[in-house]
């Protein structure tokens, strides 16, 4: 009797040992090894197949390639993970962006899908200088975005502004296919928000967002920040408020999320305050979802909060002092 090896497993064995791989590129590299092996991992029944595809989503969310950090000489380093499989240099934007205009100065904006929006914050935005780009490093591919709707006659911004990545209609992204929410904080104060994406007849401009459908007039002098993106929506957390509010990637629709924190929020303006928005393994079963969590971070503590599926209603999960 000969020695028995990997192929002689049974298939459902198989599925286990290829559910431990934590990478994708590396499910990838295990469905080219045979035929076999494809089959387990793609094929065994259409319904079976996707199952299998689901519980190692489930099990291994996407993890982060790495982090961009701007140096003090202005140059936009990537910082890759710690995997092996990361090559840093292919996420490059400097060799992209006009290094020699010194009156131009770009930060990274905001990063979703693959694609980098890239901002200016210095130098004159008149003229054929675009304001925004959203830039694809691995393809090199790009789209200027230039026109926004709060300049003064110079050219100039007054206040702040924040913008953020957002899925095109179809729920997916690309170069040719994204939103760019733009909010506008001025300096008294006041906030106005308008999304630049493709119209029906494929044109791409800047429409103002109907304030009427926003909850952020409730707080209009707070600046925001991406707390994370899961099932469609855009998680923004508020920094002068201990509040999170979600923007439909597809209508646009601004809600708050109502949470049911503990923490005495009265005291956030001495409390350091932040939250993450993470999608969670939803158990070992392959059909059973991912869920969404929210963690809240409030000078010392921290709240751990869960979506319940089907009512879309937070609860509290766990609580560390």
């Amino acid at each position: 009797m000969g020695a028995s090896t990997i192929h002689d497993l049974p298939d459902d064995s198989l599925r286990w040992i290829l559910l431990r791989l934590d990478s994708s590129l590396w499910l990838i590299r295990a469905a080219c090894v045979c035929k076999r092996w494809r089959r387990v991992v793609t094929d065994g029944g259409a319904d079976e197949g996707r199952a299998f595809l689901r519980l190692a989503s489930s099990l291994h969310p996407p993890t982060v390639v790495g982090q961009y950090h701007i140096h003090t000489s202005g140059d936009h380093r990537f910082v890759p993970s710690s995997s092996p499989i990361i090559d840093g240099s292919r996420f490059s934007v400097d060799d992209f962006l006009d290094k020699d205009n010194q009156y131009l100065r770009w930060h990274v904006a905001d990063c979703h899908g693959g694609l980098v929006l890239l901002s200016m914050t210095y130098g004159p935005c008149a003229g054929s200088v675009p304001n925004l780009i959203v830039y694809d490093p691995l393809t090199r591919k790009h789209r200027s975005i230039s026109g926004l709707p709060t300049r003064n006659e110079q050219g100039f911004s007054y206040g702040t502004r924040e913008v953020f990545l957002l899925d095109g209609d179809d729920g997916r992204i690309s170069v040719s296919n994204f939103k760019v929410l733009h909010r506008h904080l001025t300096v008294a104060r006041a906030a106005t928000s308008c999304v630049f994406s493709r119209g029906n007849a494929g044109e791409w401009g800047w429409r103002l967002l109907s304030r009427r459908l926003s909850d952020e007039d409730l707080y209009p002098c707070c600046s925001l920040y991406a707390a994370g993106r899961v099932d469609g929506s855009l998680y923004l957390g508020l920094l002068e408020s201990s509040r999170i509010i979600a923007i439909d990637s597809t209508s646009l629709v601004f809600s708050m999320v109502d949470l049911p924190t503990r923490v005495d929020t009265s005291l956030f303006r001495r409390r350091s305050s932040s939250f993450t928005v993470v999608h969670g393994a939803g158990g070992l079963g392959p059909t059973l979802p991912q869920r969404a969590s929210i963690v809240h971070v409030c000078g010392e503590k921290l709240e751990l909060f869960r979506r319940v599926q089907g009512s879309g209603e937070w609860v509290l999960e766990h609580i560390i002092p």
